[in-house]
């Protein structure tokens, strides 16, 4: 989980762009199509081209539909992402305030003797790995 910023960010990145990309290429198709046409007489081929072309168009609004849920998905990926950071936070916080807690509930001598402890077990748990 720590690299969920980095992996959030490459997988927004590439829904934003991929959209963008799909036009690019129904446009340059389109294109193509228009070009052709031109240079079409037989109308059965204009035809079948002018059918090629609708399922083109067909094509280009389930992008556009597509790139709407993407968007949403995006939203809630944006949002989820910041729980995630919101979360991880209190937690690191709650962690790291959990020693002062129970140290302020100590007499002197006892927090000392914990205090010592903990300070072992830390330097001993960084040898572990």
């Amino acid at each position: 989980m720590k690299n969920i910023n980095a992996e959030s960010k490459q997988l927004l990145q590439q829904s934003q762009n991929a959209p963008i990309e799909l036009r690019a290429y129904v446009l340059i198709t389109t294109a193509k199509l228009d070009t052709l046409k031109a240079s079409l007489t037989d109308p059965a081929q204009l035809a079948a081209l002018e059918k090629v072309e609708k399922e083109l168009e067909y094509t280009l609004t389930l992008a556009h539909q597509n790139e709407a849920m993407v968007s949403g998905l995006r939203g809630l990926l944006v949002r989820l992402v910041e729980q995630y950071q919101t979360a991880n936070a209190a937690y690191n916080a709650g962690w790291d305030a959990r020693l002062s807690d129970v140290v302020a509930q100590l007499t002197n001598a006892d927090a000392d003797a914990l205090l010592k402890r903990v300070k072992a077990m830390d330097t001993s748990e960084k040898n572990l790995f």
